[in-house]
């Protein structure tokens, strides 16, 4: 996944619609209003552990210079997916569950997916979310 050129790229308060976008897109939903409390606490979360004091989430912007050649990037990062295999998730294997229940079994063990670590790279201003979704599958 590409990285935000530091040179060029400007943070910008991100709007109560990109926030609901992108919670939607963290939470698996493509309806942010029927995420409802899981929705609105991931976005209590995200403010408190990186909006500024009044809880406003800057996010960068790509924008283009010479030093970037003018796509807004400039190197690369990895995201990751790393499922830990516990005894629900070893049971499933066992068993040869299919994927949806392994990936399930996951998550409520704590796995964070491809699109959430690209997430987490967008709110800490690494990338842009455009950058995730192209990088990651639905």
């Amino acid at each position: 996944m590409r990285t935000l050129c530091t040179h060029c790229s400007d943070a910008e308060i991100a709007g109560e619609d990109e926030l609901d976008a992108l919670a939607a897109q963290y939470l698996g939903t493509h309806d942010a209003a029927h995420a409802g409390d899981a929705h609105a606490a991931l976005r209590r979360h995200w403010q408190a552990e990186h909006g500024d004091a009044t809880g406003r989430i800057r996010l960068r912007r790509r924008r283009g210079c010479d030093h970037c050649g003018g796509t807004g990037y400039h190197g690369r990062m990895g995201i990751h997916e790393l499922m830990l295999a516990d005894d629900e998730v070893r049971r499933l294997i066992r068993h040869r569950g299919d994927a949806a229940s392994l990936q399930a079994a996951a998550r409520s063990g704590g796995m964070a997916t491809l699109r959430q670590d690209g997430i987490a790279k967008v709110l800490a201003g690494l990338t842009d979310l455009p950058e995730v979704l192209a990088a990651t599958n639905a």
